[in-house]
């Protein structure tokens, strides 16, 4: 995407969410297959195609890997959400810190915590806190301060809290949580509690890119698939969503990697003389975590009532 969209976009689109979007949106049109986010410039959306709906997912599971007590992302092979992270070390809880960047996602079997957040102690076989803080850029994309306190039987001690753009804490709270080899605890910051998260296929949210001309991160309309669970995108052209009855034998599907996203922010195209986002003139087959074709084509990024951005307007139905 040219850097002109970029350099325009954060004085238009991005910046003006307000917070009563936070507020789920229903569907617009359900008779006509026709749907309607949530403002994603505040919370991204996670679907179903199977419910042609939006699910619940998770931030950071809580598991045993060979035996060690592990913490990993919503990212890599844990999932597609791109929760990233960054260690602060031993740190003041209560500090300021820097939220502007400096973010990693897993990638792969390679983990940002990981089992790095304790000491193993050979003598006595036990496993005892550093008491690093981690910041965590959620799948929300809000950021939460974590620390893990103590270990013991399959049970981590944790304390946790959002932060302001200070990077200081709001709301602190404590937790124990719960885990097996056998039963990963799959943990959401914005909710406070281990969740069973959903099986998702897309999810429209935005990505962070940082542009030297501007020296600062601005925040793009984008999509995810959920590759890690098995779902993949194709890009049909020549074709309206009403007339594509099946899934074209030219279809090349394609899917989120820990280096590139299928989609990303290609979903939109930016018109610098009406600082307008419209839709590229494409149908998009996406093949669920189910392993059923879906057809979709995005119409709008303006909520149909307000005009308001922020609000993906979508059509889907099973082919």
């Amino acid at each position: 995407m040219k850097k002109l969209f970029l350099t325009a976009f954060i004085t238009t689109a991005v910046i003006s969410g307000c917070s009563e979007d936070k507020n789920p949106t229903k569907p617009a049109d359900t008779s006509g297959h026709t749907y309607l986010t949530s403002n994603i410039k505040i919370e991204p959306s996670f679907y179903s195609l199977g419910k042609l709906g939006p699910v619940q997912t998770f931030d950071v599971v809580f598991h045993i890997v060979n035996r060690s007590p592990d913490l990993g992302l919503n990212s890599g092979s844990n999932g597609s959400a791109g929760v990233s992270a960054k260690d602060l070390g031993p740190v003041d809880l209560n500090e300021a810190a820097d939220v502007s960047g400096g973010f990693y996602p897993d990638a792969g079997d390679t983990t940002v915590i990981g089992d790095s957040w304790y000491i193993y102690d050979f003598v006595t076989h036990t496993v005892s806190s550093k008491n690093n803080i981690y910041l965590i850029r959620g799948a929300d994309n809000q950021v939460y301060k974590l620390r893990v306190d103590a270990y013991t039987q399959n049970t981590w001690t944790i304390t946790f809290s959002p932060v302001d753009d200070q990077g200081v804490p709001t709301n602190i709270q404590s937790l124990e949580i719960s885990a097996t080899e056998e039963t990963p605890a799959y943990f959401s910051f914005s909710q406070g509690k281990v969740i069973t998260p959903e099986a998702w296929d897309i999810a429209f949210t935005t990505i962070r890119l940082f542009i030297e001309e501007m020296a600062a991160f601005i925040q793009n309309p984008a999509a995810r698939i959920n590759g890690v669970a098995g779902a993949q995108v194709a890009e049909i052209s020549g074709v309206t969503f009403e007339n594509l009855s099946a899934v074209p034998g030219t279809a090349e599907f394609k899917t989120d990697s820990d280096k590139k996203l299928a989609l990303g922010d290609t979903i939109f195209d930016y018109n610098p003389q009406t600082h307008k986002l419209s839709t590229p003139d494409v149908v998009y087959v996406i093949q669920s975590t189910g392993g059923k074709f879906y057809k979709l084509k995005i119409t709008s990024y303006y909520h149909p009532q307000t005009g308001e951005s922020g609000f993906v307007n979508f059509k889907a139905e099973e082919l």
